[in-house]
């Protein structure tokens, strides 16, 4: 039996929508879950389909594909299809680490030839590959992206996304991490050592082994026995081991 792939396509051009739909017709086992103008409606589709593929233009308004891919995070998402206009750049990253990409105009050939070499990735279930090579696309297309600048965090009713700077601290939960912003909480499902890696280190530094504070949000630091105590301008005190100590001074000399 063929297995179903769902698919989603994301693209702020109707008519290139509508060119890829048609395309797609050639590969019935292929099923269309959503078309997206924009990476906000995009993320929203992705974490309520759970596609194995999506079609992903760079160039889009509100938030645009690098964005979204930061949003989401790499290692949540399913394998992409570049579809782009972009620069040169862009195209070299494209070759050396992509799946594949499609540099509009393409012909049909073109495309038949992306999908069937990525259904043969996703057929293989070949994942950790794709956030691998996704990851390095994104290096090379946009260095500053490795940091990202807002979170999609997902509730029961709909996708909230969080600019990161709102974020005070970050807390370990089991197979989540607990964000604090806004006198809010967030759960996110994601690892605080994989977290770690996409803030900006000149922002965020762990201070425990469960927890990452903005430097911004730190009033003042309080001895405590051999550790010590981190209090934020909204007066929570939070715990930081004494081994994290000479790492904080080091940060905020530098942040200041």
């Amino acid at each position: 039996m063929t297995q179903t792939i769902r698919a989603i396509i994301v693209d702020d051009e109707a008519l290139a929508q509508r060119t890829i739909s048609t395309s797609l017709k050639e590969f019935p086992q292929v099923q269309v879950a959503a078309k997206c103008s924009n990476g906000i409606e995009a993320a929203e589709a992705i974490l309520q389909h759970k596609p194995s593929l999506v079609f992903l233009d760079i160039q889009m308004p509100e938030m645009n594909g690098l964005e979204l891919i930061n949003a989401i995070g790499i290692d949540q998402m399913p394998f992409v299809i570049f579809v782009t206009a972009y620069d040169q750049y862009a195209v070299e990253a494209f070759e050396k680490h992509a799946f594949d990409y499609l540099l509009k105009p393409y012909s049909p050939k073109r495309f038949n030839d992306a999908l069937t070499r990525v259904l043969g990735f996703i057929q293989k279930n070949e994942n950790d590959d794709g956030s691998t090579k996704l990851a390095k696309v994104m290096q090379d297309i946009h260095p500053i992206s490795a940091y990202i600048a807002r979170l999609a965090v997902r509730t029961t009713s709909r996708i909230y996304f969080l600019q990161v700077s709102e974020i005070e601290w970050i807390k370990a939960a089991g197979n989540y991490v607990e964000i604090h912003a806004n006198d809010a909480e967030h759960l996110l499902r994601e690892t605080m050592t994989n977290l770690e890696t996409k803030l900006d280190p000149q922002s965020f530094l762990r201070i425990h082994r469960s927890i990452i504070v903005n430097i911004d949000c730190i009033q003042e630091i309080q001895p405590d026995g051999h550790d010590y105590i981190v209090i934020l301008r909204n007066k929570t005190k939070l715990g930081m081991s004494r081994n994290y100590k000479e790492k904080l001074n080091k940060a905020i000399q530098a942040y200041f």
